[in-house]
């Protein structure tokens, strides 16, 4: 392991030595004090970042237990690991002790994890193609696993107010979900020529950058009133509701072209003649 500086892009440790396999995953606690790394063996290793030395050390259970993801609640008080086994390990993150069993509800190797901004929920995606959101009190699944996917998860972000989850595949695909309801939000992006291997929010939550095996990296925008104005301006008219359902899924859409009104007449009783009222045509200018 290397830690570098930032700033400078100079190395500040290292090489930080202790594992003797290949290193799979490494995460940064969020008071950025520690760094740990996971290893094909199962070993898990914490480091001081100020000293470099070596603060923690253990090893994930079980027999097929290769550490592919890792990531520190916000909070700093959990650490998750993703093993091959298909469950999730959790340690306390000051002293490594196992918090209970690991968590099972997948049928294939976990390949990536990402707590919530809130740390309530805890995603976890997998090589069966499936993205199960965990409450990160009772530790049960939130919900039945996300589908959508056609090959392994290897990327997983939530949005910063914790609404969005986005997810990057093999597949080459992105997808966008609604964690409240557990809905994709309109179509999944194309997002490379190959693997989808990583993806990440702007601190706005209005964009998310993707990486993949193609060699680049991608920039998309995800706020649904920027897609709803783009819309309005190809068509030239108000999405109707078949096109509402098919790129905003079940979040709550406001129409985006401005409007304009039109008279029509409707018949009163009390009057001679018919009247002209008030209603509103969608009009794009």
């Amino acid at each position: 392991m290397i830690l570098w500086d930032a700033a400078s892009g100079e190395i500040a440790h290292g090489p930080l030595r202790g594992h003797t396999h290949p290193i799979l995953s490494v995460a940064f606690s969020p008071d950025g004090t520690r760094l740990a790394a996971g290893a094909d063996n199962g070993r898990l290793i914490v480091w001081d970042v100020a000293t470099g030395e070596r603060a923690g050390d253990t090893t994930n259970p079980g027999t097929d237990n290769s550490l592919a993801a890792l990531a520190y609640s916000p909070d700093g008080q959990v650490l998750a690991g993703g093993s091959r086994d298909g469950t999730v390990a959790l340690w306390d993150a000051a002293t490594l002790e196992p918090l209970g069993e690991s968590l099972a509800g997948h049928t294939g190797p976990v390949t990536s994890l990402a707590f919530s901004p809130s740390g309530r929920r805890l995603a976890s995606g997998s090589r069966d193609t499936t993205i199960i959101i965990w409450n990160a009190t009772t530790w049960q699944p939130v919900r039945a696993p996300l589908t959508g996917h056609s090959n392994w998860v290897l990327g997983l972000a939530f949005s910063p107010d914790g609404r969005w989850l986005a997810t990057a595949s093999r597949d080459t695909m992105l997808r966008l979900w609604d964690t409240n309801t557990g809905q994709p939000v309109g179509q999944p992006f194309a997002a490379h020529t190959d693997w989808a291997t990583g993806v990440a929010f702007a601190p706005d939550g209005r964009m998310v950058v993707s990486g993949g095996w193609d060699g680049t990296v991608r920039t998309w925008t995800v706020a649904l009133d920027t897609w709803a104005e783009r819309a309005c301006a190809i068509t030239n008219r108000e999405l109707n509701p078949i096109e509402v359902e098919r790129y905003f899924g079940e979040s709550e859409y406001t129409p985006a072209c401005r409007w304009m009104i039109a008279p029509r007449e409707m018949s009163y009783p009390n009057c001679k003649k018919p009247l002209p009222i008030i209603s509103y045509k969608n009009f794009y200018f």
